[in-house]
């Protein structure tokens, strides 16, 4: 899965996976030049990043519920 993130101050933000088996992710995190004016860490992005993902799936999660609740009410 891919979702591009779409932040004037992130140059480039990617992952990889060494290993299926190995439960690891290498995060990069690259602060752009407009977050380095601004004085944004890379640590920064990271976590607003993570707070988004988390919102995401509460929603995802909540219109799963609803769609599986509703399948069993058929």
């Amino acid at each position: 899965q891919i979702m591009q993130y779409d932040e004037d101050e992130v140059a480039f933000c990617g992952y990889t996976v060494p290993h299926p088996s190995e439960a690891k992710v290498h995060l990069r995190v690259q602060v752009g030049e407009r977050g380095v004016v601004k004085g944004v860490t890379a640590v920064t992005l990271l976590r607003r990043a993570l707070a988004d993902l988390e919102r995401l799936y509460v929603t995802i999660r909540a219109e799963c519920g609803s769609a599986f609740a509703a399948h069993l009410r058929e």
